[in-house]
């Protein structure tokens, strides 16, 4: 589905707060309630998707899901991974507990059309959609996520805590099955019941209640990479740069600098070997240093630059869940497929998968988490879904043939 289809012209969010007033108000700043905004939308959904339907697809192999259950009376909290089975379904309490699968926009159509709503934002921050259903008193406890989420309340009611801002130093449960606050602190209370959404800056503690069984609520999830993930991914794209065969080697003509002669004299030590001289024999000297910095010649303010532009599009775009569609043409029928295909029409029309994440910059197309280098017209082009095959270079030819061998794109 090609990224230009799921635009609104009036997005229906910003019918009560206008939109610059929400991103600057309260985007990644304070918790905000959308009463009453995708209530049509709810009631589409929860003709779709009932409890049976989630539970029959936590019950798939390539489905992450989960059970939580705990109350805020018994404090007690544990968590069961799936795949489940019918039967596990078939003996849980009457409340309690809570049932969570993520990314239900990958197997519905309707949930899919949900991130048109998220349009002022751009689409590669998009996560995944969670569904979480819940009898009365389900809930997954006191927590807080490190990316802002957006709950739209789909069937029956929910109470949602909102609480203090945390971090990494936020005391947390012992508790070895969830990730638990230790302390919450209630700030405020939120009732939605279908059609309402609540926004939670990364970071806000939150503790939602199923108030009535056959609660359903709907994540929608932004990603958001680490310091630490995007220095790894940075570092391991300038790994790639480096050579083997390239080493620190000594310059047996070089002069000691006036710190190390000096410290010599000071000391006695000064020794001759190999023509040169040094100061002692396990001293590593302002030269070496020098020499050092020689071979680490990839660590230029550029290329440090531009590898941390990659390392962010790659880690953005990174798939977390693959298509369960089966291609059953044969690699050589793809390719004359797309031979015949530009050379039959001007322009190519693509179909994006589901689960195929996509962003470009000036000078690199990203594709599931791999980097091209082209035009930034080829990338745009891809991502809207629709290419004029007069303009592509041989080149990027060869990379929209590699893009739909792999099955990331379709004609």
């Amino acid at each position: 589905m090609a990224a230009q289809n799921l635009r609104l012209s009036n997005n229906p969010l910003f019918e009560v707060i206008k939109k610059h007033t929400f991103l600057k108000q309260f985007w990644q700043k304070k918790p905000y309630v959308f009463r009453g905004v995708l209530t049509d939308i709810a009631g589409e959904l929860e003709l779709a998707i009932d409890g049976n339907e989630l539970a029959g697809l936590a019950c798939e192999d390539m489905v992450e899901s989960r059970i939580i259950f705990g109350h805020e009376k018994t404090g007690e909290w544990r968590c069961e991974q799936g795949v489940f089975t019918e039967d596990r379904f078939a003996h849980l309490p009457e409340s309690n507990w809570t049932l969570l699968v993520q990314g239900v926009d990958q197997w519905f159509e309707e949930v899919q059309q949900l991130f048109q709503y998220f349009d002022f934002l751009p689409q590669w921050r998009l996560e995944d959609i969670m569904a979480s259903y819940a009898p009365i008193g389900g809930g997954v406890g006191p927590h807080f996520d490190y990316y802002d989420v957006f709950l739209l309340q789909v069937s029956g009611s929910r109470e949602w805590k909102l609480g203090q801002q945390c971090d990494d130093s936020s005391a947390l449960q012992n508790n070895q099955h969830v990730k638990l606050l230790e302390e919450f602190i209630t700030s405020d209370t939120q009732v939605l019941t279908p059609g309402d959404m609540l926004y939670v800056p990364a970071g806000t503690a939150h503790w939602g209640t199923a108030t009535s069984d056959d609660c359903i609520t709907f994540s929608v999830g932004f990603r958001s990479p680490s310091e630490k993930e995007l220095v790894t991914h940075l570092l391991e794209n300038l790994i790639e740069q480096c050579a083997e065969n390239r080493r620190y080697q000594d310059d047996i003509n070089y002069a000691e600098d006036n710190e190390d002669r000096n410290e010599g004299r000071m000391t006695g030590e000064n020794i001759k070997k190999n023509n040169y001289t040094i100061s002692h024999p396990a001293r590593i000297n302002n030269s070496v240093h020098h020499k050092v910095s020689e071979l680490l010649h990839v660590l230029t303010q550029e290329n440090i630059h531009k590898a941390a532009q990659q390392a962010f599009g790659e880690l953005v775009t990174e798939p977390r869940y693959f298509s369960s569609e089966e291609e059953t043409a044969s690699p050589d029928e793809i390719s004359a497929q797309f031979e015949r295909a530009i050379k039959q029409s001007p322009t190519l029309e693509l179909s994006i998968p589901v689960s195929t994440r996509l962003a470009f910059s000036t000078t690199e197309l990203f594709v599931n988490g791999e980097s091209y280098v082209v035009s930034e017209s080829f990338a745009q082009s891809v991502c809207d879904g629709l290419i004029t095959v007069a303009a592509m270079s041989e080149a990027e030819k060869t990379v929209l043939a590699a893009l739909i061998e792999q099955g990331d794109i379709a004609l």
